[in-house]
């Protein structure tokens, strides 16, 4: 844990700082999701602060459940499909995106299908006619150094859905953990990125309002009722509620 924050401490100079109209330079854009929790995580600031300004934003979600989540004493607590698709679209609402723009492509059960599974192309062919329908300047995409299987694998839907397509102009990765390890700074000049820190002060009320929807987030209210908190360092916490969210800019 501690190595976590000096990383993040050692590596702030390499971090780019820009003003927050430089977000509106986006224009319309896609947000894409493994579950409907991630991206109030990773990226509600930029939504919030596009949609004050009128850009369109469209959230596509590869799952539509939370899936489980350990509790300390083993209880598992799983978020039903219906559920799950209802706290999405009332937490999205409080960035200012309607339900006519989140977009659930349902790749059954728990996972998003890998290259070469089952479901892969049909994931492929789904997101692509999403694309092809919004056309959007930017594609917000899960964190590729992130450990998680399905960011991995909606990294992979996305980039096969967007070969040939030549109008997005921004590709752009954004974190869900407090900080990056040392090793994935150091490719940032090999792959030609970029680390960006987007000031969202003015419109963490509704990122914690949004966030506060999803029931793992819920305080307890009886012991079935689990709260996901037990189990996310208070590291994790303090990023979520932090006044600044972390971008990875691909340059394309």
């Amino acid at each position: 844990m501690a190595s976590g924050k000096k990383n993040t401490r050692n590596l702030h100079e390499r971090i780019e700082v820009p003003p927050v109209s430089a977000v509106y330079e986006w224009g319309t854009t896609l947000v894409v999701a493994s579950r409907p929790d991630k991206e109030i995580i990773g990226c509600s600031g930029a939504i919030a602060l596009l949609r004050q300004m009128g850009y369109r934003v469209h959230v596509v979600f590869m799952c539509n459940n939370l899936g489980a989540y350990q509790a300390s004493n083993n209880f598992q607590l799983m978020c039903s499909q219906p559920e799950c698709c209802h706290e999405a679209i009332c937490a999205l609402s409080k960035l200012g995106i309607s339900q006519e723009s989140i977009t659930f492509l349902d790749t059954q059960n728990y996972t998003v299908p890998q290259v070469g599974q089952e479901g892969f192309k049909e994931a492929v062919k789904m997101f692509k006619a999403k694309l092809n329908d919004l056309i959007p300047d930017t594609v917000l995409l899960p964190w590729t150094a992130d450990s998680q299987q399905d960011h991995h694998a909606v990294w992979s839907i996305a980039q096969r859905a967007l070969q040939d397509e030549t109008y997005v102009e921004h590709l752009i990765e954004y974190a869900m953990k407090p900080w990056v390890a040392k090793e994935h700074i150091a490719q940032l000049d090999q792959h030609d990125k970029h680390l960006w820190k987007l000031d969202n002060k003015s419109v963490l009320e509704h990122k914690l309002e949004a966030l506060s929807q999803f029931q793992p987030y819920h305080m307890p209210r009886q012991e079935e009722r689990l709260t996901v908190a037990t189990e996310i360092s208070s590291d994790m916490m303090a990023y979520l509620t932090h006044p600044w969210e972390l971008y990875l800019i691909n340059n394309i």
